[in-house]
């Protein structure tokens, strides 16, 4: 039944895609398949499909499922993704408060109700804008200039470094998505267009065409959409290295409407089918998912397959989603905006985990919106054909508001070896070890999935974050020279009140290499000379981080030898 539903809404959806280009796709640079553009990534260890409009790892254009691990294996874990955003809207006509949920991929129908584009352009689809409104691969433009390699196939990279006093934040990076794009350029934008990993994925799509709305446009009309939400899509994928079977997924939400929302909630929901991929809808039916009670901060749900249709032996073991950023609110639930960056425990969170049967799919506004904001956590609730949810809220968005959520999604095999089992031991990957006194000791094997799962909130607060702290205003005052270094170099520090005093070196992912000084230090102004030569660093970008009584200072280095 889920094939039928699925191929209905891909030639549907095929109806409306036209003027698809015919250039050679054996060149470096893709081109967009059309109006609601479908591709592929090329980095990562995870092999998906993603779209311009809001529908992550199906493969549209076939109806079937498009996320798999290890890249070029049959073992499928993701049929398709995309979010939900659920809010209470006051109708003026019908002086009444209603709950409305905008949603970029229905897992029963396979269908989504945004479409490429900007607001500024039009509430209505522009099918004149292909190239515009593309999914921009970071590995098809060039990394200083932001053109794309075919010259002639425009327009320049869209995300731009702005002035670090602008304050822009998409999902912790420092950045603008320029809308006009005769500006994409150095000329305009002389720190450079952004990039931050192997292969960035970026697309903007928008909810203001109700002519793809499912229902009809005069009936959601009627209910009181369109919310008028202007999305913003990151994906960050690597290669190689520790982050290779990692991805991350960045969406910045902002209120395009004239009105005050409240109690908004926002959920990434994921069909998830665990099998080979040649087994169908026979295979999907076995998968199990659970909220990772382990270890709570993790925001963390787990899946993995009961293993009776097929998989056993096939080399299947666990897939990870993290909620990695969250809006952070003040009392009134209003999004904060007084600081650039929140850690992770004074945000919203993973407030609801939901995994259910396709039968029980919610349909309708107020069972999403309920389902969404029911703070409910499931465990493990059997096998079955799942789905699943991760929603955090409630939070308002006042007009120009912009709501920023993250999520990891990690792939590992079993920690105890052989099938998974889906144990906080086998999820963790701790292996006994004995020490010297004969008693047992837990020690992490390095790649279990929990390993990955932090890995990535080291990755995005520690790392890349690092660059944009560097730029921050400091909460005390430092400065580290020569810059670049060689052997040697000299911090300068002002101390504002007396206290612990902490300072390490990280590496341009942010993991601490050395900590170079660590004591109770009075107010008054320091140096601290550091024997660089003496740590075996190698060519590079690295960071000086300081930190006294829950203040800091992070200052670049480059160290040229």
């Amino acid at each position: 039944m889920k094939n039928l539903l699925i191929l209905a809404a891909a030639f549907l959806m095929l109806t409306v895609i036209t003027n698809a280009q015919t250039k050679n796709e054996n060149q470096l640079q893709r081109f967009p398949k059309g109006v609601f553009d479908l591709q592929s990534n090329t980095k990562s260890n995870f092999e998906f499909k993603t779209t311009n409009y809001g529908i992550f790892g199906f493969d549209v254009s076939a109806g079937v499922s498009g996320g798999i691990w290890p890249r070029g294996s049959q073992n499928q874990y993701i049929f398709a993704g995309g979010f939900w955003f659920g809010a209470k809207k006051y109708r003026k006509v019908y002086n009444d408060n209603v709950n409305i949920v905008s949603i970029s991929y229905n897992p029963n129908t396979g269908k989504g109700w945004f479409v490429p584009g900007r607001i500024e352009d039009a509430d209505s689809l522009r099918d004149d804008l292909i190239n515009k409104y593309r999914i921009y691969f970071s590995t098809d433009f060039d990394q200083y200039t932001g053109q794309p390699l075919i010259s002639e196939d425009g327009p320049n990279w869209p995300f731009w470094i702005t002035d670090k006093d602008k304050k822009y934040h998409y999902g912790t990076y420092v950045n603008e998505y320029v809308h006009n794009e005769t500006l994409r350029n150095r000329e305009n934008k002389p720190f450079g267009p952004l990039f931050v990993s192997d292969e960035d994925i970026v697309s903007t799509f928008k909810d203001t065409d109700l002519n793809f709305y499912e229902g009809g446009y005069q009936i959601r009309k009627e209910r009181g959409y369109p919310l008028r939400v202007q999305v913003e899509s990151s994906i960050y994928s690597w290669g190689e290295g520790d982050m290779h079977d990692i991805i991350i997924q960045s969406y910045v939400l902002e209120n395009k409407s004239e009105d005050t929302y409240t109690d908004c909630w926002f959920t990434p929901v994921y069909d998830v089918d665990i099998a080979l991929k040649s087994s169908g809808p026979f295979g999907a039916s076995n998968d199990k998912m659970k909220f990772y009670e382990c270890d709570t901060l993790l925001n963390l749900a787990v899946g993995w397959t009961n293993r009776d249709r097929g998989e056993e032996g096939k080399g299947f073991g666990y897939v990870g989603f993290s909620l990695l950023e969250t809006p952070a609110v003040d009392e009134q639930k209003n999004i904060r905006t007084d600081k650039l960056i929140y850690e992770p425990s004074e945000q919203l969170g993973m407030v609801t985990f939901r995994n259910w049967n396709i039968e029980f799919d919610p349909k309708e506004d107020n069972e999403r919106y309920d389902f969404m904001s029911s703070k409910i956590r499931d465990g493990d609730t059997g096998p079955g054909d799942k789905r699943m949810m991760f929603a955090t809220g409630p939070f308002n968005m006042k007009p120009g508001d912009k709501a920023r959520i993250a999520v990891s999604i990690a792939f590992a095999m079993p920690a105890k070896g052989g099938e998974a089992d889906g144990t906080c031991e086998d999820i963790a990957g701790f292996v006994e070890k004995t020490n010297k006194d004969d008693s047992p000791d837990a020690q992490s094997t390095g790649k279990s999935l929990i390993d990955k799962i932090k890995r990535s909130y080291s990755n995005y607060y520690n790392g890349t974050v690092m660059s944009v702290r560097a730029n921050e205003p400091n909460q005390f005052d430092a400065s580290v020279y020569p810059n670049p270094s060689g052997n040697e170099a000299t911090i300068d520090y002002t101390i504002k009140t007396a206290g612990q005093l902490r300072i390490s070196i990280l590496d341009n992912l942010g993991k601490e290499i050395s900590q170079v000084f660590s004591g109770y230090r009075n107010e008054g102004n320091y140096h601290h000379f550091i024997e660089l030569s003496k740590l075996n660093l190698t060519d590079g970008v690295y960071y000086i981080k300081l930190e006294n009584n829950n203040n800091f200072a992070v200052k670049k280095l480059l160290i040229v030898k």
